[in-house]
């Protein structure tokens, strides 16, 4: 299973407009808008199962393109594994990345006076 490109440019502009609208807000004099963030028909703890499951897959393939390698298949080069190890580390790296960045989301808001 691949990265789809689409989504994960998807995700980044997503985070980027969170971002800067998240800079624009002040306690003073909220910024806030009627309509919903989430899209409807979205789910964003099904959204997020599904990334980190694609994660998932990607390191397992990686796993099995190095066993293989290591087993002396012809059919897998070096090329291969390497290209598919890093994929694999890549969408390891951005996962702990939006969980850091969860995390400190919800560290912020529950550090918020009542």
């Amino acid at each position: 299973m691949n990265i789809d490109s689409s989504q994960m440019i998807n995700l980044t502009q997503q985070m980027k407009a969170l971002a800067e609208r998240s800079q624009g807000l002040s306690l003073d004099a909220p910024n806030l808008q009627s309509s919903p963030v989430e899209a409807p028909g979205t789910n964003f703890g099904s959204y997020l199962k599904t990334q980190l499951d694609s994660v998932n897959s990607q390191q397992a393939a990686a796993r099995k393109l190095a066993t293989s390698f290591e087993l002396g298949d012809p059919n897998v080069s070096l090329v291969d594994v390497m290209i598919q190890s890093q994929k694999s580390s890549i969408s390891f790296r951005a996962a702990v990345e939006v969980r850091n960045k969860l995390l400190t989301a919800y560290q912020e808001i529950m550090n918020m006076p009542v």
